[in-house]
């Protein structure tokens, strides 16, 4: 119960109490069973109708939240990569890559911080195009996401880029 709520039952508890003790003894305990229960249901109602409206919905799941969706993971960074004007390419690997950058999907990269970390990077290798005065279709780039070992239910997501 928040604060609110208890301040409520308190107060219609500590007026039940009073009512009842002015009140002769043969009636007493007739009317604090009564307002008893009566303050226990207007509690249980103040609970329902208040708590009900003001409930935020729970946040949704992001693609990036365990459990991992990998292969939707993957796809929005493609997405997002080809967005910028990088060149996707399947079959370049971290052998052949310029650039590589790894992100491990822990409890510190959880949604948020994953998603922002895996497009920050795209978002450099986009910068540093730039900055060689590369055009961005001459950078291609692709994402591989490994499963890690030692981290059961993990995953390493690797962005290799290379110039062209």
């Amino acid at each position: 119960m928040n604060k609110r709520n208890i301040a409520v039952f308190l107060a219609i508890t500590v007026l039940a109490f009073s009512a009842g003790c002015e009140k002769n003894k043969d009636t007493a305990s007739e009317t604090t069973d009564t307002s008893s229960s009566a303050a226990v249901e207007s509690t249980d109602t103040a609970l329902r109708t208040e708590d009900t409206p003001n409930t935020p919905d729970k946040p949704k799941k992001s693609i990036y939240d365990f459990p991992y969706k990998t292969d939707e993971i993957r796809n929005d960074l493609i997405s997002y990569g080809e967005s910028l004007g990088l060149t996707y390419d399947d079959e370049l690997t971290m052998r052949y890559a310029d650039s590589i950058t790894n992100n491990q999907t822990r409890a510190a990269a959880n949604g948020k911080a994953l998603e922002r970390w895996c497009k920050k990077d795209l978002d450099n290798i986009e910068k540093i195009a730039k900055y060689r005065d590369v055009d961005e279709d001459d950078v291609s780039f692709n994402v591989i996401i490994y499963d890690s070992p030692d981290y059961g239910g993990e995953y390493i997501i690797g962005i290799y880029a290379k110039t062209n």
